[in-house]
């Protein structure tokens, strides 16, 4: 955090999406930068004892009290900070002809559909 204190930096979230029935694979990179507040040390200290966030990239939470170390943040998805850009799975999603709002629909109401998705790996398993 000190060495990011008053720089942007920019982070790079790879995605890869494989279709297993045609093999078709895609990949992106999203991009999003993040402008950092001059920090003094002891506000770094005192974020560091606020949330554990050794074993995050940067070592920020966006998601939590981290956004008070941002002047600025840029990019397309947010949700690339916290590891998996979202709007761009969706987006790959769609293009394999799997809609996500259907299969929650799916999900919630019908119970037909299963989805499970963890912080680590994205696994998406649909069966009838």
């Amino acid at each position: 955090l000190k060495k990011s204190s008053g720089k942007t930096i920019t982070f790079l979230t790879g995605l890869a999406l494989l279709n297993t029935e045609t093999l078709k694979i895609q990949t992106h990179v999203e991009l999003f930068k993040v402008t950092f507040k001059q920090l003094s040390d002891n506000q770094i200290l005192s974020y560091l004892n606020k949330e554990d966030v050794l074993n995050c990239a940067g070592s920020f939470k966006s998601e939590g009290l981290g956004i008070a170390l941002f002047s600025n943040m840029k990019g397309n998805d947010p949700s690339s900070l916290i590891g998996l850009p979202t709007i761009q799975l969706i987006k790959m999603l769609a293009k394999e002809n799997f809609h996500i709002l259907w299969i929650f629909y799916m999900c919630c109401n019908l119970c037909q559909q299963y989805i499970h998705i963890n912080s680590h790996q994205f696994h998406l398993t649909v069966t009838d």
